[in-house]
Order: C-alpha cells, then structure tokens, then sequence
C-alpha cells in the first residue's frame, strides 16, 4: 500500500508541476485563477476540492523537500500519513532547517506510530 501512495505522491507532484508550467498568464489571461490541477485530481480521485489541493502540496513538497523520506514511503518503512507529517510539521521552516529535522526523525521513522512520528518532529521543531 505504501508504494502505491509514493507512486501518487510522484504522480500528483507532476501534475501539480505541469499545471503551473501551463498557467495561461503568457496569453494574456492575467486574471486567470483556476486551479485545473486541483479540480482535475477532485475529479480522478472523488475527493473534495481541498483534499485535492492538501494533496496536491503534500506531493509536492514531499517531491520538492523530502525526497529520503519519500524513499522511505516507496519501500514500505513508513505510511503516507507520516509522511504527510514531515511536510505539515515542517511547513513553516526553511529547506536547510527542514532537512535538518527529517535528518534527525528519519532513522526512527520506521518502528513509529504517525503519533510518535509527529511528537519527535515537535520536539525538533
């Protein structure tokens, strides 16, 4: 199950890349503020508009920021929610300091609940 969640994790990061490579600004088009990524995603998966989206930038920062855990995530060692984790708790910080905090969660990772997973992301926080 897990590899199957790192696959959509690459796949909507993708999507989510190519979206905001078309973005139709260069036609003039300056208003333009529809995110057809997200609606396309709400679409395919059956998910609300903001669970799209949520999932949207979870990929794309776990693609973006996160690539060892996102490794972690394909081999099965970790679930999506703890993953999932990794870029929530880490949000606000910059990459050198979230790669820091990964750095130092990731070897426990593994044998970690999602709750303990997000308690030691905290406390490294």
């Amino acid at each position: 199950m897990a590899w199957i969640q790192a696959q959509q994790v690459g796949l909507l990061a993708d999507i989510e890349a190519d979206a905001l490579d078309a973005r139709p600004d260069g036609m003039g088009w300056a208003d333009y503020d529809w995110d057809f990524a997200c609606e396309d995603v709400a679409c395919a998966l059956k998910l609300s508009g903001n669970t799209a989206a949520e999932r949207l930038a979870v990929a794309t920062a776990l693609e973006g920021r996160f690539p060892t855990t996102v490794g972690l995530l394909e081999r099965g060692e970790i679930c999506y929610l703890q993953a999932k984790a990794v870029t929530e708790v880490t949000g606000t910080l910059d990459p050198e300091a979230a790669g820091r905090v990964e750095a130092m969660v990731l070897p426990k990772m593994p044998g970690q609940s999602v709750g303990q997973t997000r308690r030691a992301l905290n406390r490294r926080c």
